[in-house]
């Protein structure tokens, strides 16, 4: 476990896997080779040359120039920008799309796994984790 705010590209590349948390809220865990592709796939592209972890904190943040300017259909560039008058904050989005991928079922599946063996074990009771992660 290794916690780095906005580590250079070099540091950046090293990395195993990646969770990205704001406001209390999971907005991506997984392999971090995946995280470029995974916000590709909701619309956010990462220019050349830019730092991802420069990157992710533009799009957390909600800097609209991270969004893909493309005609794709598949992508609902509404739900996941943070625009004036929203009910839903960028973070609150975000989460939202995330809590919808096949990767944080198999998380989430995974950690409840570790939860009842944990409980079995009589040595935790609930997972503070486990309960956030299932907080869409």
């Amino acid at each position: 476990l290794f916690r780095s705010h906005q580590p250079r590209y070099s540091i950046f590349k090293l990395f195993d896997g990646l969770t990205l948390l704001a406001s209390g809220r999971m907005l991506y865990h997984g392999p971090s080779k995946n995280a470029l592709p995974y916000f590709t796939s909701i619309g956010y592209e990462c220019e050349a040359y830019n730092n991802p972890a420069d990157f992710f904190l533009d799009i957390i943040n909600g800097d609209s120039t991270a969004v893909a300017y493309n005609d794709s259909e598949d992508i609902d560039l509404d739900a996941i920008e943070g625009r004036q008058g929203s009910d839903k904050t960028v973070v609150e989005k975000l989460a939202t799309l995330y809590h919808s991928t096949a990767l944080f079922q198999e998380t989430k599946g995974e950690l409840e796994k570790l939860s009842l063996q944990l409980e079995a074990g009589g040595k935790v009771k609930t997972s503070i984790f486990t309960r956030q992660i299932g907080r869409a």
